[in-house]
């Protein structure tokens, strides 16, 4: 949790609290955590044509890589959750479901009953993603079944350093 007061009042450990900050130390190295908005009252649906998605750019050397695990919970319905993996103009590298039964309900919200689950696509084969390409993660399910995730954005934009997020 993160300690947090208001005034002169006394510190409180927030247990839902992560502070957004970077930390130049000295000898020029960066700290910190450059994620913003996580909107945790604001909730995103995934269900039918509303998707998730995250989008990267890989840095350094190629990367190989087994699998795609995402938080989040199933609000309602049976259908599948939908990993696609492709590359930034759309081609499929690959696609594949997770079992409905392999991630918890629970009710969105801060002030609701919250039960997120870590849900996990492992690939056929280890996919390389090639030094410099983007890549996009789409998230999907069929429109009887209602996914809920809670997303967040890098700080890159606010002149955060990249080793204050996940910068690939």
């Amino acid at each position: 949790g993160q300690p947090t007061r208001s005034g002169a009042e006394a510190w409180s450990d927030q247990m839902d609290t992560v502070p957004i900050m970077q930390l130049n130390y000295a000898n020029g190295v960066t700290d910190g955590l450059g994620y913003m908005e996580v909107w945790v009252r604001s909730h995103k649906s995934i269900s039918g044509d509303a998707k998730a998605r995250e989008v990267f750019t890989v840095s350094g050397p190629n990367r190989a890589v087994g699998s795609v695990s995402v938080r989040l919970m199933r609000v309602s319905g049976s259908g599948p959750l939908t990993v696609r993996l492709e590359t930034s103009d759309g081609t499929l590298i690959e696609q594949g479901e997770v079992a409905a039964s392999a991630i918890s309900l629970g009710t969105p919200g801060i002030d609701g009953t919250r039960n997120p689950t870590w849900a996990t696509y492992t690939f056929a084969t280890p996919r390389s993603l090639a030094s410099g390409h983007g890549y996009s993660v789409v998230l999907s399910s069929p429109g009887d079944t209602v996914y809920s995730i809670f997303v967040i954005r890098e700080g890159s934009s606010y002149s955060f350093n990249p080793t204050t997020y996940f910068g690939d």
